[in-house]
């Protein structure tokens, strides 16, 4: 997040805009910049996250959920185990007969070491012959009768009652408790800002009444020098238009 402090006066480039972009869509936010001043580089930006279910990771959070609980029957297993080893034991066998086809080997095949995917392995690089053999009997020993089937582990299910983990709940308080504090802290910038506007604009009043009270003054001051020129000259018409008058009547 872009660090504008309204103190630190800077030209935003259009990196800033690109990085504070690109970090918002990347958190999937939206960001807005609030203009602390006339200023462009005095703002404060802020990210605005979602706050829900979704965002929180709690889509699936249910206290009220109840799962199957498994119990595995171990003893009652050990039990038929046992049995079925004495009933083997005790199984009749007789002797049976089989006839075997033998393979007569000419030429045995052979083998290389060679370079497999990076790994030396055996490589077949010449099969061999072989041809049919003579037949042999071979005698074998197999159950006489039916042979019992192996036994399994058995189990019982019951419902349980299984709530969504807890962690799941910290979590999402830690979440939203550091956007409170985000928030809180952007909120006292945005404060501190507000502060900061109404003491220009008190100073800014004062100036101006002070340049108004200031040009008031100056025209009153060159309104009577003015006024009193006036009435200096109408004085001065009036005296020399007497002397005139004065001129005339000695000369009659």
């Amino acid at each position: 997040m872009l660090n504008l402090i309204s103190n630190v006066k800077r030209t935003i480039t259009y990196e800033d805009i690109r990085e504070y972009d690109v970090l918002a869509e990347k958190n999937r936010t939206y960001g807005i910049k609030i203009h602390c001043s006339a200023n462009s580089y005095d703002s404060i930006p802020l990210l605005l996250q979602e706050i829900s279910r979704d965002s929180l990771n709690l889509t699936d959070y249910s206290v009220n959920h109840y799962s199957l609980k498994l119990t595995y029957l171990h003893d009652l297993y050990q039990k038929e185990l046992s049995a079925w080893h004495d009933s083997m034991r005790n199984l009749p066998y007789k002797i049976v007969t089989q006839e075997i086809q033998t393979t007569k080997v000419i030429r045995p095949p052979k083998y290389e070491q060679r370079a497999v995917n990076g790994e030396m392995k055996p490589v077949c690089i010449d099969p061999g012959e072989f041809e049919p053999g003579e037949v042999v009997q071979v005698q074998m020993k197999v159950p006489a009768g039916d042979v019992p089937e192996r036994p399994y582990l058995k189990s019982t299910a019951e419902q349980a009652y299984d709530p969504s983990p807890l962690a799941l709940i910290d979590e999402a308080i830690g979440s939203v408790t550091a956007l409170r504090s985000y928030f809180g802290a952007n909120q006292n910038r945005l404060e501190h800002a507000y502060a900061n506007n109404g003491n220009a604009e008190e100073n800014l009043q004062a100036s101006e009444s002070r340049i108004r009270d200031a040009d008031i003054a100056d025209e009153a001051v060159e309104y009577s020098l003015h006024s009193i020129l006036e009435q200096a000259g109408q004085a001065m018409m009036a005296q020399a238009n007497h002397m005139n008058q004065g001129v005339l009547t000695l000369l009659q």
